[in-house]
């Protein structure tokens, strides 16, 4: 069949006939030019009779139409082009050969564990990957901020990570950088104890990978993940910490608060997948539960207030609880989606006032002195580098003339 008006989108024509000559039909072949004009009637076509039982015909790059390619190449090549029709592609309908260069990397190597925060004790149980979203909880105070800053750190420098925080909590923001500063120095943010070289360093590198998104009034979702995509674009960040949830603005409306949070759940772990970041989300328990003696027990990720469907829709589950009696910090992995990834268990750590910096304790081990890490990371991180740079040229021997020095 021929349109009647050639490569014009105006199908009206069609309306009188579609019931009659086209709902009965199982496959139809689309066959129409690739001009502008061509493109314009092919989309409104697949449009009316629906892509699923389409077929588009291509006659190369050389041709625009069939004649052309019957004056080249023949009747035999043009029968060809009808043959080799292919089904239309439908948007997020996927085949195994749409993704078989990942498919055969898995095949090839495996699946590979997350990247970790060097805390041997976590690492073990958890290791983080982008496209994810990562729920953490914990009743007030027990350091459920701290210890998101302390992965986000040590993530930045073990692997390069950019962070974006939306972080009303810790306002005002010059109060947060602050501790950030704490965690990448190992000192206290004073005049007294950082001197003005390395505050400098570590404000220009804050500067390039650190980024905080503070609205003046507009906090819903979608206005945060505006911002962030936009860092994603033009700064490159790996994750997006939104701490706490109930800072969002809610726009549950007539909805209730479980099909609410489900949707808004759903909504951030597209953002993560479709901008390849990992999104980390605090929220807060909705009570607290105290054992027999009357202490706070460290909350399950079923107790977040609103719905089950944080802990139902987190791919990482976390629990951060403070140990008031022993003086010492719990960390519950609670979930692990992918076994490839951790398990479930818990790990503890000591908390360092002085720089805000966590290191792995064992409550059954000595009461041998702890080691705290008052390091500068960022020196280092420098001093890492060059010796993995010297390692490169060891292998030289200079004195053979037949080297050249690859300075």
């Amino acid at each position: 069949m021929s349109v009647p008006n050639g490569a014009n989108a105006n199908l009206s024509y069609l309306d009188d006939y579609i019931e009659d000559y086209f709902d009965n039909k199982e496959t139809i072949y689309i066959a129409v030019d690739t001009d502008t004009k061509g493109v314009g009637l092919r989309d409104e076509l697949l449009r009316r009779f629906g892509v699923e039982r389409c077929k588009l015909v291509t006659y190369g790059e050389e041709c625009k139409d069939a004649n052309e390619h019957l004056m080249k190449y023949g009747r035999e090549s043009l029968l060809q082009c009808l043959a080799s029709a292919q089904d239309v592609k439908v948007d997020g309908v996927f085949q195994v050969s749409d993704f078989e260069q990942s498919l055969d990397a898995l095949f090839e190597h495996g699946l590979q564990k997350g990247v970790t925060i060097g805390h041997d004790n976590l690492d073990r149980l958890c290791s983080f990957e982008t496209k994810r979203l990562c729920i953490v909880t914990g009743i007030p105070s027990s350091g459920k901020s701290e210890f998101i800053d302390e992965i986000a750190e040590r993530l930045n420098i073990r692997y390069g990570w950019r962070f974006a925080y939306f972080s009303p909590e810790n306002a005002p923001l010059a109060y947060h950088a602050s501790k950030l500063i704490e965690k990448f120095t190992g000192k206290k943010f004073s005049r007294n104890t950082l001197g003005y070289g390395e505050y400098r360093n570590v404000k220009e590198h804050l500067e390039e990978n650190f980024f905080f998104i503070a609205p003046p009034d507009n906090f819903k979702v979608d206005n945060i993940l505006e911002k962030a995509k936009y860092l994603v674009r033009k700064k490159g960040i790996k994750a997006l910490v939104i701490d706490p949830y109930n800072r969002l603005e809610s726009e549950q409306g007539s909805r209730n608060e479980t099909l609410y949070i489900s949707e808004l759940l759903d909504k951030l772990t597209n953002f993560a997948q479709i901008n390849d970041v990992m999104v980390i989300l605090m929220a807060h328990p909705t009570k607290l539960q105290k054992n027999k003696d009357g202490k706070f027990e460290a909350p399950t990720i079923y107790d977040i207030s609103g719905s089950a469907n944080f802990a139902n829709k987190a791919d990482f589950a976390i629990v951060v609880h403070r140990n008031m009696e022993q003086n010492y910090v719990e960390v519950h992995v609670k979930k692990v989606k992918f076994k490839h990834l951790g398990e479930q268990g818990v790990c503890f750590f000591k908390y360092n006032i002085y720089n805000g910096r966590y290191v792995p304790h064992d409550p059954n081990g000595s009461n041998g002195e702890i080691i705290w890490d008052n390091n500068n990371h960022l020196i280092q991180q420098i001093k890492e580098q060059q010796h993995q740079e010297n390692e490169r040229y060891s292998f030289l021997d200079f004195d053979d003339p037949a080297d050249e020095c690859p300075f």
